[in-house]
């Protein structure tokens, strides 16, 4: 088996052994017990979240801030490591713009989840005002998820091209894969368009993304409560989002690691480069 095929072996889709069957069982569980305690809410209103004049908001903001600050770091990190072309980056970022799409689409939920009437989101649509910092958010998390969506798929074109080939003795499988690919061929044209499609939503993503939290910094320091009304909250959210981001990163880069066996792909060197962003990190916070 020469070295191409054998990263494709590698690194293809593969069942779940019995350790992931045992975790997605665990997760499904967790969902459905999240689904029951969201039907509850619905019946009896956000009283059940003991949520009042003063806690307004509890976890919900909470999980938000930390999911826009994880996907904050995965679109910034897989934006300029793309633009940038660092040769040791590819490993690190694909984990990164995954982080970015999910953490982003688990934030617009939490934010579904801390209305009392969901039914009427569309209210903040067609009866929004702009003066509003919630207002302003609804429109940047909706523009950034399907950039975040983008940055993600458009890299992935030849990879599931080269999944169509290797599934096909699977002709369901394969068939959608050639979907999902758009007839990707490796043409020099192909590569060519990609390329600067890439770069013009690495380079649109990054402002989008300080935007993001400079608007969510906005939103807090309109709340009544003493010392957030301050003028640097915006830088103040955006060094906390790198250190947070960063250490979550990190730590889902190790557990894929150990849990795929990809010593061989993501080494010491790539923890040695992200520890050092960490470090970065904390000292702009500090």
């Amino acid at each position: 088996m020469n070295a191409y095929n054998q990263l494709i072996e590698e690194l293809a889709p593969r069942k779940f052994n019995r350790k992931g069957v045992i975790w997605t069982v665990a997760l499904i569980l967790i969902i459905l017990a999240g689904v029951g305690a969201y039907i509850d809410q619905i019946i009896k209103g956000q009283e059940v979240t003991n949520m009042r004049d003063y806690a307004l908001w509890g976890v919900y903001i909470s999980n938000f801030v930390f999911f826009v600050a994880i996907s904050f770091v995965g679109s910034l990190t897989a934006a300029i490591l793309r633009i940038t072309d660092n040769k040791w980056r590819t490993p690190v970022v694909r984990i990164a713009e995954i982080i970015a799409f999910a953490a982003i689409i688990m934030a617009g939920l939490t934010i579904i989840l801390d209305m009392g009437r969901p039914d009427r989101l569309y209210h903040l649509f067609i009866n929004a005002r702009l003066q509003s910092p919630i207002t302003w958010d609804v429109i940047i998390i909706s523009t950034y998820i399907p950039i975040s969506f983008l940055i993600l798929y458009v890299p992935l074109l030849p990879d599931l091209a080269i999944l169509k080939k290797y599934f096909s003795d699977k002709p369901k499988l394969s068939k959608w894969y050639g979907i999902l690919s758009l007839n990707w061929t490796g043409s020099d044209k192909q590569h060519a368009i990609q390329a600067k499609t890439i770069q013009m939503i690495a380079l649109l993503i990054i402002p989008v993304a300080f935007i993001l939290q400079t608007i969510d910094a906005w939103l807090f320091s309109t709340t009544f409560r003493i010392g957030w009304d301050s003028t640097n909250f915006g830088p103040y959210f955006i060094a906390g989002a790198f250190v947070v981001g960063t250490g979550g990163l990190i730590a889902v880069v190790y557990v894929l690691r150990k849990a795929y066996s990809l010593e061989k792909y993501i080494t010491e060197y790539h923890f040695d480069k992200l520890g050092k962003l960490l470090v970065l990190a904390c000292l702009v916070y500090a």
